[in-house]
């Protein structure tokens, strides 16, 4: 009896306790819970994209980590997303843990955004509204910087449109507007438009918002000058940079933020959407910027792997969507009423990472497979998708490209990743196999595993021996 009384007493305050916390808290802390539940049982194990690689290694420098086989010197990417993954695996301890930066990067965006719908009175469900932009949900599972931008843009705005008026509003916004510089440079595009429309608004706070932005500024300013002995260095990306390219990727990112992210850039027709100006700004000149680029996703890695790696230079532009989208003539319709955005940005959770999950598994087969060879030394045809299969999250071992090298001496291993589904794999193919042949004529090779895993891409290794003749 005593027991079931102190049940029903526990209960009773346990109901007390709910009923004083607001609902909107509620709602985001429920949500939260049912992700990172998600995101642990299905935790990344690889990397899905070569640079993350870079951003890997570059943490592990930080914590002055040994990287075989590596070369020496910073990525000269910027630091930030870097130094997060630097945190979180001194944190835990392990390598594997870096992959937490696109849990928490996500989580931050999703509670800044639901904190400045709150505060404007606005339906706090508009807050998950990124989560239905798919290639949102599968960079959560890399440690690249398009999911810290997205938290840092929508962090940028809770503070700048929340509490902007203020002196420590203005100037956390500021500090967060430069710090986004220290995750990617072209994060100024959505920054400098709030910061020049502060001055044309007049607002008293402008000037704590500049000071934390240059404070914010002179981090990044002062990495380049330190690393690179040059204050404005910026990273070569390697692509060309052209207006003819401008129609043809405007389409495809347009598209993208209508389609994929429901509606989104229609929200924009509204001009009632406080800081509507600002907002056009920055989507019309981020758009701009990256459909310059001759960048093509879709010609490099297929359709499906091309809407992720194309799609994620707008990921930072989801919280302004969803800003104005709450504004929009749709506030109150149905498809965003609780229970049914929450439920619907946490389907796509669920789906994208128990997705993602089976296909890290596939990844691992192929990895295991390179790692079961009597070698630290793994030679490769394909040396950038090779990366993503064997790297620091493996061990200490040594890959090293195999093209237009000459066979080493004695026993070895090389291996070969090939796909099918562009035009830049086929050429990539044409040039591996040359290479092999070369290799054939002066050693002898001989296959020991073949194997292709879902979305095509095959692994082949063979053995190499010092004999002359042919296989």
């Amino acid at each position: 009896m005593r027991a079931v009384l102190h049940f029903s007493n526990s209960m009773g305050r346990l109901s007390l306790l709910r009923g004083s916390v607001p609902p909107h808290l509620q709602l985001l802390a429920g949500w939260t819970l049912g992700a990172v539940g998600v995101y642990v049982c299905t935790w990344p194990g690889h990397v899905l994209i070569a640079d993350e690689v870079a951003y890997l290694n570059d943490a592990l420098r930080l914590l002055k980590q040994p990287l075989p086989c590596e070369p020496p010197g910073w990525s000269g990417y910027p630091p930030g997303t870097a130094g997060v993954v630097a945190g979180l695996v001194r944190l835990v301890g392990q390598p594997i843990a870096a992959f937490g930066v696109g849990l928490f990067s996500w989580l931050l965006g999703l509670w800044a955004l639901g904190g400045l719908f709150w505060r404007w009175g606005k339906p706090v469900a508009w807050a998950f509204y990124p989560s239905l932009f798919a290639p949102g949900l599968v960079l959560t599972r890399s440690l690249m910087s398009d999911v810290p931008s997205f938290g840092l843009s929508a962090v940028f705005l809770w503070a700048y449109a929340g509490y902007g008026r203020h002196r420590t509003g203005a100037l956390g916004a500021g500090v967060c507007a430069g710090a986004a510089l220290l995750f990617r440079e072209t994060n100024a595009l959505w920054v400098l438009p709030f910061l020049v429309g502060s001055l044309f608004r007049a607002r008293k706070a402008a000037v704590w918002l500049w000071a934390g932005f240059l404070l914010g500024l002179a981090g990044r300013l002062g990495w380049a000058y330190s690393c690179f002995g040059h204050w404005a260095y910026v990273r070569d990306p390697g692509v060309d940079f052209s207006l003819a390219y401008l129609p043809r990727n405007m389409a495809f990112y347009a598209s993208a933020l209508v389609v994929l992210c429901p509606a989104g850039l229609l929200f924009l027709w509204n001009k009632k959407v406080p800081l509507w100006p600002e907002v056009m700004v920055a989507v019309v000149a981020t758009l701009a910027l990256y459909s310059s680029y001759g960048y093509d996703a879709f010609a490099k890695s297929g359709s499906l792997k091309g809407v992720v790696l194309q799609g994620r230079f707008v990921l930072p532009l989801v919280p302004f969507l969803a800003w104005a989208g709450a504004f929009s003539t749709v506030e109150n319709a149905r498809w965003i009423r609780w229970p049914v955005l929450p439920l619907w940005g946490g389907a796509f959770w669920t789906i994208v990472h128990v997705g993602g999950f089976s296909y890290n598994q596939q990844q691992q087969q192929l990895t295991d497979a390179l790692l079961r060879q009597p070698t630290v030394v793994h030679w490769s045809l394909s040396y950038d998708e090779s990366r993503k299969y064997l790297n620091a999250l493996h061990g200490e071992l040594c890959l090293r490209p195999a093209m237009a090298l000459r066979p080493p001496d004695g026993e070895s291993w090389i291996h070969l990743f090939t796909r099918d589904d562009s035009a830049d794999w086929h050429k990539k193919n044409t040039m591996a196999s040359a290479v092999l042949e070369q290799w054939r004529a002066h050693r002898k090779l001989t296959l020991i595993f073949d194997d292709i895993i879902a979305d095509g891409t095959r692994l082949r290794i063979w053995k190499v021996s010092p004999a002359l003749a042919a296989q």
